[in-house]
């Protein structure tokens, strides 16, 4: 058995890092820099699409805003 380096997670530490559960007798090994970029693209995923809805949103309001001005006068 070798050294496990701190950049290294069983699947059982990265489950009790996540809250995910695994087999207890699986040896397979998760590089937590794996892990991380992961989480980041995920991140970026979600930030494109709050990015996404809140141009379409910021549209759909000035929309709005204008055909309101435009039917009052």
């Amino acid at each position: 058995m070798g050294l496990v380096t701190p950049f290294e997670l069983t699947r059982d530490e990265l489950g009790a890092l996540t809250g995910r559960t695994g087999r207890r007798s699986d040896p397979v090994t998760v590089r937590l820099s794996t892990y991380l970029d992961d989480v980041d693209r995920q991140l970026q995923r979600i930030s494109t699409m709050v990015t996404v809805v809140s141009a379409v949103a910021t549209f759909l309001v000035l929309l709005l805003v204008f055909w309101l001005w435009g039917s009052v006068s």
